[in-house]
């Protein structure tokens, strides 16, 4: 028989076995002579489309499990171990099987070894929306966010896995403190201080303060948020009247020449009833002649009068 009518019938002999197979998926005898041939013909193209038709006909998790790792074998012999033909065929078998574990493991390597890592970090994302447990969730956002510093370069990414993290695991004193190096280093001010917020409630009272007045500033200095750091300075003095941080934070909002009248206002009266309760008229006299700046004129005037008030006392 000529080479080109035996490749023909090894051909048809091929065809038939994959016809077979999709025939009837549970018989390993097809799946093994499937495999014999493609040995001898050297056509993966052939037999490849048959995993995905398995999978179409939504198979019990039981063959899910059996295909899926007979395909693993198929793509790895005849595309590679790191080859995105094997990366898309265990992303076909999560998605029949999302709690397939093996298959997600297997997955993480395949990208690993090709480097993809933005396609891994999707991986983590898939898994993490289908994981059916807290502590398992817990373990793929925390990899997760180690794959998106050390490898991807995405440290937003990162932050987004880690303030998940946080919001599972608030007592990790470790977990936090990373976070709020990588959140500074991003220059992610109001997640910054939305993670110092979550945390007030774990901290001693003067641990608590220093915290707010750290928050204070940051709404000062980067976030322009006038009302938000007088509010964290007045909670800070109505625990401590003599925290000198907290009413310096309430002079800058005074001085702060991006700030609403009224919030210097605010400010203003905070400080004139500290500095007369402390019997500082001298302090008293600065304060108002600092505020007649953007005082209007019939609160300029007033001021004046209670100015001279005072430099007499």
């Amino acid at each position: 028989m000529a080479e080109d009518q035996v490749g023909s019938q090894q051909a048809d002999e091929l065809s038939a076995a994959v016809a077979a197979v999709k025939k009837n998926p549970t018989d390993p005898a097809r799946w093994d002579r499937m495999d014999e041939l493609l040995e001898t013909i050297q056509r993966p193209e052939v037999a490849s489309p048959v995993f995905a038709h398995v999978l179409r006909k939504r198979p019990s998790l039981e063959l899910v499990t059996e295909v899926g790792q007979r395909g693993v074998r198929f793509y790895e012999t005849w595309y590679g171990e790191d080859s995105k033909e094997l990366a898309a065929w265990l992303e076909a078998v999560l998605e029949a099987d999302p709690s397939a574990q093996w298959a997600f493991e297997r997955l993480t390597i395949a990208h690993t070894v090709g480097e993809r890592w933005g396609a891994l970090l999707d991986a983590y994302d898939r898994a993490v929306e289908t994981a059916d447990q807290t502590s398992r969730r817990m373990r793929l956002l925390e990899e997760a966010a180690q794959v998106a510093k050390d490898f991807a370069n995405s440290p937003d990414r990162a932050i987004g896995y880690m303030l998940r993290l946080h919001a599972l695991d608030p007592d990790n004193v470790g977990l936090a403190a990373g976070l709020e190096r990588l959140l500074e280093r991003q220059e992610r001010w109001a997640d910054l201080v939305g993670l110092w917020q979550s945390r007030l409630n774990m901290q001693a009272p003067k641990q608590a303060q220093q915290t707010r007045v750290r928050m204070a500033n940051v709404y000062l200095d980067k976030l322009a948020r006038y009302p938000d750091a007088l509010a964290q300075a007045k909670h800070v003095l109505a625990e401590a009247t003599d925290n000198e941080a907290a009413h310096e934070v309430i002079e800058r909002v005074l001085g702060a020449a991006q700030a609403d009248a009224a919030e210097r206002r605010e400010a203003l009266q905070v400080l004139r009833q500290r500095h007369l309760d402390a019997h500082k008229p001298e302090v008293v006299v600065r304060v108002l002649e600092q505020a007649l700046g953007y005082a209007q004129d019939q609160e300029r005037r007033a001021r004046r009068k209670y100015s001279r008030f005072y430099k007499g006392r």
